[in-house]
This record gives structure tokens, sequence and C-alpha cells, in this order.
């Protein structure tokens, strides 16, 4: 299906990173989420997300600013309960059912 990958620069500096493999997907609205098994961590995002566990990205497609946020349950769950809190520095997200 693809992977999900974050990269936390501070300062210039990359001081941590995430890579997932991608596992499910579920959209309602204006709202995804990406269920993903964790195939690497580094830096402050290893305790969180350990190799192995099964988390989601939220993300929503707003006009006022898109928001997007983790959680630790499958994408379906996610839909339902994951909060998509963080919003966009740089970019776009456009949610299409």
């Amino acid at each position: 299906m693809g992977h999900v990958t974050e990269t936390i620069v501070i300062q210039g500096q990359t001081v941590s990173k995430l890579r997932g493999k991608v596992v499910c997907l579920a959209v309602s609205g204006d709202t995804a989420a990406i269920g993903f098994i964790v195939l690497e961590s580094t830096g402050i995002l290893t305790n969180p997300y350990s190799v192995g566990s099964i988390h989601s990205l939220v993300v929503r497609d707003s006009d006022v600013g898109d928001t997007f946020g983790f959680t630790a349950v499958d994408c379906t769950t996610a839909l339902v309960t994951g909060q998509s809190i963080f919003p966009i520095d740089h970019g776009n997200i456009t949610v299409r059912s």
C-alpha cells in the first residue's frame, strides 16, 4: 500500500525519524486515517513508536487549516477516536472518498 514517514528537524538538525508500512486506510468526510506498522523509529520517537507496533496517522482537510495527529490504534478505530490537532506548517492535505 505504501509507507508513512515523519522527520523531526530542530534548528536544521534531524533529531528523530519514523517510518512505517501502511496497512489500512479509512475515510469519512474531510478526515482520513492511515494505519501503519512501525518499521523504524529513532530519537524521541523511539519510545512511543516501537518497531512492530501499530499506529495511525489521522489527517483533516479543512478550509481554515489542515491538521494531523497520531494515535496508537488501527485506522478504523482512529477515524472515530483519533484527534487531528497539529497544524500543517507547509503544504496541503486533500481528503477524497
